[in-house]
């Protein structure tokens, strides 16, 4: 389910185009899944938020929308 949620939470940043706020986001999503204490977690939290930054970008550039 974390990853999923996180997946969803990296595409709707990744479409904010502002890299400080993907980069806060990544932090506080580091901070938030690490004071569980479980690092499995922590992994899989950035594995899917990366995965959605990364769809949204690739999506972006296949439609020509480029980063003005």
């Amino acid at each position: 389910m974390i990853i999923i949620a996180t997946f969803v939470l990296g595409m709707l940043v990744a479409g904010l185009r502002s890299p400080r706020t993907c980069l806060f986001v990544a932090g506080a999503l580091c901070i938030l899944a690490g004071a569980g204490g479980d690092w499995v977690e922590v992994a899989a939290a950035i594995g899917g938020y990366n995965m959605g930054i990364a769809l949204t970008l690739c999506g972006a550039s296949a439609a020509g929308v480029h980063n003005s």
